[in-house]
């Protein structure tokens, strides 16, 4: 048995492959997204609908061709834990908590198919187009905030869960793509980024079940 676990992990090595904590989004940083309108993220979508976006595509001889499923859809997201305390005992639980730096994204980008992550260097040419085509200007943020003195108490009551994570408003944009060579399709995938417009600090206080 160890001798055959040894050996599947020697494979996963030689092909490189990254081994990511799984989310619902298919962003690694962002937990949860419901949009606040119509919209529907790339890991949602059905072989169906990526099939229709491709042969919404018309063929060109050379170069890149991009349609888009969503423009700026806006949505709230749930961001990465800051921290969470559980008490499962009979006793509150009292303890101080400061935070003085924490870190978020700016932008996260996904990718599907024939495209590799090197496509993420095109987003930010569809983004000047889409930006350019609708007219509006998406607010960048900085990678790093610092929070001053935000410190507090806490009493954590017997039973329940606290938790202390970034969320906030993003704007969603995703589509298809393909790359001809001489009108014939060489690359083809799915790709998705969102763009952080505002950033929150929540702490809740749920029971446990």
């Amino acid at each position: 048995m160890k001798k055959a676990l040894m050996v599947i992990i020697v494979i996963l090595l030689s092909f490189g492959i990254n081994v990511k904590a799984y989310t619902k989004t298919g962003h690694p940083d962002i937990s949860e997204i419901v949009f606040k309108n119509k919209g529907k993220l790339l890991i949602n979508m059905t072989s169906s609908e990526l099939k229709d976006g491709y042969s919404a595509l018309s063929r060109r001889f050379w170069g890149w061709r991009h349609y888009y499923m969503n423009v700026y859809s806006e949505a709230d997201y749930i961001g990465d834990v800051i921290f969470a305390r559980i008490n499962r005992t009979a006793e509150p639980i009292e303890f101080d908590y400061s935070l003085k730096e924490t870190n978020y994204i700016e932008r996260s980008i996904k990718t599907v198919g024939s495209i590799s992550g090197s496509f993420s260097g095109k987003i930010k040419m569809i983004d000047a187009k889409i930006q350019g085509d609708f007219r509006r200007e998406v607010t960048k943020k900085e990678t790093r905030t610092t929070i001053e003195d935000t410190s507090f108490s806490v009493v954590l009551k017997p039973n329940t869960r606290l938790v202390y994570q970034i969320s906030g408003e993003a704007l969603v944009t995703n589509g298809v793509s393909k790359y001809y060579i001489f009108g014939i399709t060489m690359k083809k995938g799915g790709w998705e980024y969102i763009d952080i417009i505002t950033v929150y600090y929540e702490l809740f206080e749920e029971t446990l079940q």
